[in-house]
């Protein structure tokens, strides 16, 4: 991957904390992602999900289409956006993103 957004933790999400795993299929064109489906997963984290990985761009490839699982979980000590920002003093987003994403083909 050549770049892409950082993907981040849905506010709505964590403020309701939803967690779970977004099954998301990609097809790309050989340079950047052209289209996704959520093949499952709660809405407010597919939603975030599909957003995250239509900002990726790629070194050139070979069209394809892959299946990339992102996984919420919230860390039980996050407590609010006053954690959230102090975090992000720290240059950190621990409570902010996923806390896993994989790729399968």
């Amino acid at each position: 991957m050549a770049r892409a957004a950082v993907p981040l933790y849905p506010p709505l999400a964590r403020a309701a904390r939803v967690q779970g795993v977004v099954h998301l299929k990609v097809t790309t064109d050989g340079h950047r992602v052209v289209a996704t489906h959520v093949e499952d997963g709660n809405k407010l984290l597919a939603d975030a999900a599909e957003e995250n990985a239509r900002t990726w761009e790629f070194a050139t490839h070979d069209a394809t289409t892959f299946t990339m699982t992102y996984h919420y979980k919230l860390d039980p000590k996050f407590k609010g956006i006053r954690k959230s920002i102090i975090a992000r003093r720290k240059r950190t987003l621990l409570s902010l993103r996923p806390a896993r994403i994989s790729l399968s083909h």
